[in-house]
């Protein structure tokens, strides 16, 4: 790393990448970001700690994720795979929401000469539309009903909640919603008899998600962003 500083100004490289990026040390510190990155989340940082004067290096990398207006849903889940990049010595994916953007990252470990993880980079980008073009193209598979009871159950619940989800479909649907929230579904599903077959709608859209290998997590939390924020 010092060499890259030394021959190439490693921090103007940075700033030419489109792509948000930071250089942690293995404990999370900040050791250097791009421009792009900066300019992302300057806004909160100075609202949250003016007293650093816009300086994103020395934050730890937990500081500077719960600075956006998601942070605290998404942090535990970012650190997650922050500390696995390190201990599995592997690169780790991460898709989530802050900021009112949907983010795909790449956490990757960088090693020394003895093979010790010395730093670790994080490579995000904003995929908003890409991801709501992907929702919109799942959602192509499922007719208007079985959309509308998807809605239902990620009304149902929080961001936290699906985004912290470790369960298949069937399972989320069956073992995480209260009866009282199921009630509700089926009234908001019910037809002019007065009629909603549960069991049927969950075996077709759980063999929609499987048959398509959609992801249940990203499927569901861009569904809850599209609602939540976006016009109809």
């Amino acid at each position: 790393m010092k060499d890259l500083i030394n021959i190439f100004n490693y921090q103007q490289f940075l700033d030419t990448l489109d792509s948000h990026y930071l250089v942690l040390d293995i404990k999370g510190v900040i050791l250097a970001c791009n421009e792009a990155f900066k300019q992302f989340v300057i806004k909160d940082i100075n609202q949250k700690y003016p007293e650093l004067k816009g300086q994103i290096a020395g934050m730890t990398y937990e500081d500077i994720v719960l600075t956006g207006n998601w942070g605290s849903i998404i942090v535990r889940e970012r650190m997650k795979k922050f500390h696995e990049s390190i201990e599995e010595r592997c690169k780790k994916r991460f898709v989530d929401v802050n900021r009112n953007e949907i983010l795909e990252g790449l956490i990757t470990p960088i090693f020394d000469d003895s093979g010790k993880v010395r730093y670790v980079t994080v490579n995000i980008e904003v995929v908003t539309g890409k991801k709501i073009f992907e929702l919109k193209k799942n959602l192509s598979f499922f007719s208007l009903k079985e959309i509308q009871f998807l809605k239902e159950i990620v009304n149902q619940k929080t961001e936290l909640e699906i985004f912290t989800n470790s369960e298949a479909f069937l399972d989320f649907y069956n073992l995480h919603l209260t009866e009282s929230s199921k009630r509700i579904i089926d009234r908001a599903l019910m037809s002019d008899s007065g009629f909603f077959n549960r069991s049927e709608y969950l075996k077709r859209v759980n063999n929609k998600l499987l048959k398509r290998h959609i992801s249940l997590n990203e499927f569901l939390l861009c569904l809850k962003f599209t609602i939540s924020r976006l016009p109809d």
